[in-house]
C-alpha cells in the first residue's frame, strides 16, 4: 500500500485565488507552500471607487468585507469563468492532483455555476480562507480534513 498524490489546496474568493502546493513533513504533517496567486482584474467602473486597503487597524475588518460585496456580480462572474478555466485546464492531464477548493459563500455559487461540468477532481467547499497564510491554513480543521492521507491500494 502507498499513498496516494495530495491534492492542490485552492482558496478563493471574488477578489483573489491562490493556490497552494501540498507536501508532507518527516513525521507526516501537511506543509503549504503558494504555487500560484490569481487577482481578479478591476473593471473600468472600479477605477473610482474607494478602496478599503490601507486605511489604518480597522481596515482589515472592512477589506474583508469588500472582499465579497464590494465586487458587483457581473465581476464576480466574469472572474469565476477565469478561475473555472484555470481549474479544468489544472486538472485536464491524467496525472494531475485533485484540487480541493475553498471558496467565500457568495464567490462558490458562481463557481458552481461555471464549473457545472468540470470533472470530478475539482472538490468545491464553503469556506472564507483566503485571507489565512500557509501556515494557518495547514492547521485549519476543513483543509486537514481533506489532506488526511489517502492510502490506495497497489496491485
Amino acid at each position: 500500500m502507498k499513498h496516494s498524490m495530495d491534492p492542490v489546496v485552492v482558496t478563493a474568493d471574488a477578489r483573489q485565488v491562490v493556490m497552494y502546493s501540498v507536501s508532507r513533513t518527516e513525521s507526516g504533517r501537511p506543509h503549504l507552500e503558494v504555487a500560484r496567486r490569481m487577482v481578479c482584474r478591476e473593471s473600468p467602473t472600479e477605477h473610482h471607487r474607494p478602496s478599503a486597503l490601507g486605511r489604518g487597524p480597522s481596515a482589515n475588518a472592512a477589506q474583508h468585507f469588500a472582499d465579497e460585496s464590494g465586487v458587483d456580480a457581473e465581476d464576480r462572474r466574469r472572474f469565476a469563468r477565469e478561475v473555472a478555466d484555470w481549474l479544468r485546464d489544472l486538472v485536464r492531464a491524467e496525472s494531475s492532483p485533485r484540487v480541493e477548493l475553498f471558496a467565500a459563500p457568495r464567490f462558490l455559487g458562481s463557481l458552481r455555476a461555471e464549473l457545472s461540468s468540470a470533472p470530478n477532481r475539482i472538490t468545491l467547499h464553503e469556506g472564507e480562507l483566503t485571507r489565512l497564510d500557509a501556515g494557518e491554513l495547514a492547521e485549519h480543521p476543513a483543509v486537514k480534513a481533506v489532506l488526511r492521507p489517502h492510502v490506495a491500494r497497489t496491485t
